[in-house]
């Protein structure tokens, strides 16, 4: 019994009579001895039928590919320290299931002392010039500029990867790349999806610093970014501008994804991003504060305050009306979920009338809808016998009857509503607004686990 192996098979021409040699050879070996051909592209057609023959079997990158499971043994039989399983899987991300990236990490790891926690980060030289020489220098200067460029993209598809390369003909490079099993796959989603190997990835954007220019690189990743954001990648675009160190570029990204990430309850991730600026930019910036506020609103309402009333100066001196009254009501709405001192609406409610004159008819509805809510809600806790409170309850009841479009805000009405009517003894009215209430919180979506508890609790009080 024997192996006979042939290497590097990709580098026979097409053309050449070599294959149909092997295509006869096939048919011609003797039981016990097997031929592996080792290649990075698919069979030449010539032997296509021993593969239909069951004479040849084929073996693709997705039979190859490690699984956790094997890359877990290779390591643990590589190296002696103890590794969490948290490293373990942080090593098979970034070498993909590729064999010899992940040895050449373990050889590393022992034979330089690098901790084997830090391999994920840490790429071995020898890793990068495997992939240059084996790779990246058998390509020509186009290719490897559009490699370049794309290496910046997580995943490619061929309309960004045209705008960003400036190649019209991005589609071939690709296919071929994925053809050719040069580190690129493929996926299929609602259009195709090209994608490089983890470690080819950073191997290209390492290569990438070295080639263009700093002001050039970050013209391209701010490119990239707006590409990315026009397509509704808002994460891969973060992560490009801070990789890029643009600072104006992630505090700009912020503000126009700041609403949408909230409303999907995305508040530590949005307050990460947020702890990636500097912070001079953010506290000169009222509107970074602000969000920032609505970060920690659900987690220390202690530390919310401190910045909306921050983000409230702010807009004071930049005489921005609308942005000063949201963070009125961010004062108002943390101070009542901070259940310390309500003294502190006294202040807040008295400045609100004035503030409410110089906006004049800019009070769009988000805002009215909003600002009314807070209001209601600090005279119902803090001045309940405040001549003005049944005018704030009747204009609540409006908004609540002629705008459906803000479900929080409606749903915090009602329930204010249910308890003012309790307090002052008129259960009739209480239960029209709990009817509501229950329709509302039950209605589609947009009624988060807290509206439910908060429309349980007003049904506990009301019974």
């Amino acid at each position: 019994p024997s192996l006979l192996i042939f290497d590097d098979y990709q580098h026979i021409s097409k053309h050449s009579w070599f294959h149909e040699m092997i295509h006869i050879g096939l048919s011609k070996i003797p039981e016990g001895i097997t031929l592996i051909i080792i290649s990075r592209t698919e069979p030449p057609p010539i032997l296509i039928r021993p593969c239909l023959n069951r004479q040849m079997a084929v073996l693709g990158w997705d039979s190859l590919r490690l699984t956790l499971e094997e890359t877990d043994e290779i390591i643990r039989s590589q190296v002696r320290e103890k590794i969490s399983e948290e490293t373990i899987f942080e090593l098979y991300q970034t070498t993909d299931g590729w064999a010899a990236g992940l040895i050449l990490m373990a050889l590393k790891a022992k034979t330089e002392n690098v901790g084997i926690q830090l391999l994920g980060r840490y790429i071995p030289e020898e890793i990068f010039n495997y992939l240059k020489s084996e790779t990246f220098d058998k390509t020509d200067e186009e290719i490897q500029d559009f490699l370049l460029r794309t290496a910046l993209l997580p995943g490619i598809t061929v309309n960004i990867a045209e705008k960003l390369s400036d190649h019209s003909h991005a589609e071939r490079i690709l296919s071929e790349l994925c053809h050719n099993n040069c580190f690129t796959e493929k996926h299929f989603l609602s259009e195709p999806v090209y994608q490089y190997h983890p470690l080819f990835k950073k191997f290209l954007f390492s290569r990438a610093l070295e080639t263009f220019p700093k002001k050039h690189l970050l013209e391209l990743c701010r490119r990239a970014a707006l590409l990315l954001e026009e397509t509704d990648q808002p994460e891969a675009a973060f992560s490009l501008l801070h990789e890029a160190g643009d600072t104006y570029g992630k505090a700009k990204l912020i503000i126009v994804y700041a609403p949408g990430m909230l409303t999907q309850g995305k508040h530590q991730r949005l307050g990460e991003w947020l702890e990636t600026l500097p912070k001079d930019i953010v506290e000169d910036t009222p509107r970074l504060l602000y969000w920032k506020a609505l970060c920690y609103l659900p987690f220390d309402p202690g530390l919310s305050r401190h910045y909306f009333i921050k983000a409230y100066e702010g807009f004071r001196q930049q005489e921005n009306v609308t942005e000063t009254l949201l963070a009125w009501s961010g004062i108002i709405e943390a101070i009542t979920y901070s259940f310390e001192n309500f003294t502190e609406l006294d202040r807040w409610i008295q400045v609100l009338n004035p503030l409410i004159g110089e906006a004049g008819d800019i009070f769009t509805e988000n805002i009215e809808i909003r600002v009314t809510s807070r209001m209601f809600m600090a005279l119902l806790i803090r001045q309940p016998d405040h001549s003005e409170i049944e005018t704030w309850a009747e204009r609540a009841v409006l908004l609540t009857d002629g705008c459906s479009r803000f479900k929080a805000d409606n749903l915090l009405i009602l329930f204010q509503l249910i308890l003012y009517r309790m307090y002052k003894g008129d259960f009739r009215m209480a239960e029209t607004a709990l009817k509501s209430l229950r329709q509302l919180t039950r209605s589609g979506d947009g009624a988060t686990p807290l509206d439910q508890i908060r429309t349980g609790y007003a049904e506990a009080i009301y019974y």
